[in-house]
């Protein structure tokens, strides 16, 4: 699980002066990786996984690298329109934000979204706003709302099994 808030400073998953996430992790981990473990080339060969600022990322990294990771799976995301804490200025938000970014790919990715209904922090009209966003488009969205659970491990460890089932189907597994 990759730091996506070097120093404590969240960066929205973008590459910002006090630290370049969204490229670190597109390009330095993956080559990591890679240089360590069987992988396989390609987005069919790459999913990401988070929850709450992570599952920001696990969204947002597939939109604006399609060719290195092909599926995301988040859980209780923070919100996917961006941070005005974060990034200040509003349109470099707008544009970095997954929401706008799924409007305007091209990019062909599969993205899993979960929360709970009782989650205030990632609440599902946010992920399902998401999905409107992304009809039309050649994104793939699946959206689950577990009925009880808050913004916590607990409701994030009973994510792990449809969230890690999600990314078995849409990535490619190694031969043999």
């Amino acid at each position: 699980m990759p730091v996506v808030d070097p120093g404590g400073v969240n960066t929205d998953c973008t590459d910002q002066r006090e630290g370049r996430v969204a490229i670190w992790i597109a390009r330095d981990v993956t080559e990591l990786l890679s240089h360590k473990f069987r992988t396989l080339p390609g987005p069919k060969g790459w999913g990401l996984m988070g929850f709450s600022t992570g599952g920001f990322c696990a969204v947002r990294l597939p939109l604006a690298y399609p060719d290195v990771f092909g599926t995301g799976a988040a859980l209780d995301p923070d919100p996917l329109s961006g941070d005005p804490t974060v990034l200040t200025d509003a349109k470099s938000r707008e544009q970095t934000s997954p929401t706008y970014m799924v409007r305007h790919t091209k990019a062909s990715v599969d993205l899993f979204l979960a929360t709970s209904a009782e989650d205030q922090d990632s609440p599902p009209r946010r992920l399902r706003e998401f999905q409107r966003a992304a009809a039309g488009t050649n994104v793939t969205t699946r959206v689950m709302v577990l009925p009880t659970g808050g913004h916590n491990y607990n409701t994030w460890t009973r994510l792990y099994p449809p969230a890690f089932s999600f990314l078995s189907r849409h990535t490619t597994a190694p031969g043999r």
